[in-house]
């Protein structure tokens, strides 16, 4: 575990393995943080605008309540209930990133209504964590540096920032900055890097490792993490000894991915991810059964590889409408099924095989109104990964000094989209539903890494069976 802690302080080009915190997913690290938070003051906000685009465990995780009904280390409890020594004076405000359609609020507008939350907040005698999305589910940037840096200033020692970096979407020079300017770090092994799921990092600020200097974490983190896990410092030294084995083995695979994507120079980076996305959203946009969600752009900087979107967001038309959660679900599952069985005798035989073949998309977002509201629309997502830089998936290492190109896994993907919607009626009354395939995201007939999930299991058995 300390190989890993100082292989992710390396990586991200910090001063020590000390700053690492290990954990089974981004919604845990959360649930960390609100536990160091709870050393400053029993009275806390948390902010979070973009909730929608965030874990869905995260809300609960921020007010210290267990969030689901098993933990990491495979302990039963009721989700919702308070972990015992969380504050239970913990809140959290949630600001959606979209209205209606799918709409971007503009940044300018997240800002005022986070402002007027810690103006208020402030006023109630509560500190503040501001929790930062670099990048959201569908590629937003929810604030924007410069934003966040304008809020903090309106209440200097009032106001924390937690950054959920979870999609691992940036170099390691802006998760170092970030350190630097006293934020705390949330990274993930899985999604971009598309190592195994349920491998988090929280990677902690100066101010954050003074407060484990001098206090004690909350009893009720014992159900989630052991003390290899965290620094090795006296607020820790009260959770149980012992090893989470499951977490160790999905990070030793997250970090063979991470160090063959960091061995590409940063030109190829640059280059590589460009292709992708350009000739992605090209497909994209010439097809007339999806439309692109609304975004703001990432800062253009030419030649750096993280100012490019990674990921681009669409919804899907039947009929003219646009799918909604539900259907959007049940399409994800099926694009990454083996349909060939469940569609009509007598298909041709590139069909069947096209039927065949497991596409795998990000999963749905459920897009709100800008009340919050859940307006029933749901955007799947196709994103680019490290193995599309690092060639580990085959698409350009494959694909570079031939004369014939392969096609991009997007065309792919959405001649399968069209053949399901065309259908769309046989495989919804089919009398079993599909049996999804394994697809290894990244790889080859894949499109993306964006691997959701909440927090893994501990023991091995439970690793090996995922």
């Amino acid at each position: 575990m300390e190989q890993i802690k100082a292989f992710l302080a390396s990586f991200y080009q910090l001063d020590g393995a000390g700053r690492v915190v290990l954990a089974p997913s981004g919604t845990d690290c959360a649930l960390a943080a609100t536990a160091l938070m709870g050393m400053t003051s029993a009275r806390l906000t948390t902010l979070l605008p973009g909730v929608e685009e965030t874990g869905s465990g995260v809300p609960l995780a921020t007010c210290g309540r267990h969030f689901a009904s098993r933990t990491a280390r495979g302990q039963a409890v009721h989700k919702g209930t308070l972990l015992e020594g969380f504050a239970p004076d913990a809140q959290h405000v949630a600001l959606p990133l979209r209205g209606r359609g799918g709409a971007r609020i503009s940044d300018d507008a997240l800002f005022a209504d986070c402002a007027h939350q810690i103006t208020r907040a402030m006023q109630d005698g509560r500190r503040v964590l501001l929790y930062v999305l670099h990048v959201s589910k569908t590629g937003q940037l929810v604030l924007p540096a410069s934003k966040v840096q304008a809020l903090c200033a309106l209440y200097p020692t009032g106001v924390d920032v937690l950054v959920d970096a979870c999609q691992s979407r940036l170099r390691p020079e802006s998760v170092r900055q970030y350190v630097q300017w006293g934020w705390a770090v949330m990274v993930t092994g899985s999604k971009f890097f598309t190592g195994p799921p349920f491998s988090g990092a929280l990677l902690l600020p100066d101010g954050w490792l003074d407060r484990l200097r001098h206090n004690s974490l909350p009893a009720g983190l014992a159900a989630y993490a052991t003390r290899a896990e965290w620094p090795d410092l006296p607020a820790t030294r009260t959770l149980p000894a012992g090893l989470n084995a499951g977490l160790f083995l999905r990070w030793s695979g997250a970090q063979a991915e991470m160090a063959a994507f960091a061995a590409v120079p940063d030109a190829q980076k640059y280059t590589r991810l460009h292709q992708f996305v350009v000739e992605a959203k090209a497909a994209l946009l010439a097809c007339p059964l999806v439309r692109l969600l609304p975004s703001v752009p990432l800062p253009a900087q030419p030649g750096v590889w993280d100012s490019l979107p990674s990921i681009v967001a669409f919804v899907v038309l039947l009929d003219g409408r646009a799918l909604d959660l539900g259907q959007a679900k049940r399409l994800h599952g099926w694009l990454l099924a083996d349909l060939s069985a469940d569609l009509p005798v007598g298909l041709p035989a590139a069909e069947r095989a096209l039927a065949a073949l497991p596409c795998h998309v990000g999963q749905p977002v459920a897009l709100t109104t800008e009340d919050g509201v859940e307006e029933g629309l749901g955007a799947l997502r196709v994103s680019a990964s490290a193995r599309h830089i690092s060639g580990t998936g085959g698409l350009y290492g494959a694909a570079e000094g031939s004369m014939a190109p392969p096609e991009h896994p997007v065309v792919r993907m959405l001649a399968k989209l069209a053949l399901i919607l065309r259908y769309w009626p046989e495989l919804a009354c089919a009398e079993h539903a599909p049996c999804a395939q394994a697809g290894e995201a990244g790889v080859g007939h894949t499109v993306g890494a964006d691997q959701a999930g909440a927090r893994g299991a501990g023991s091995l058995r439970q690793v090996m069976a995922r």
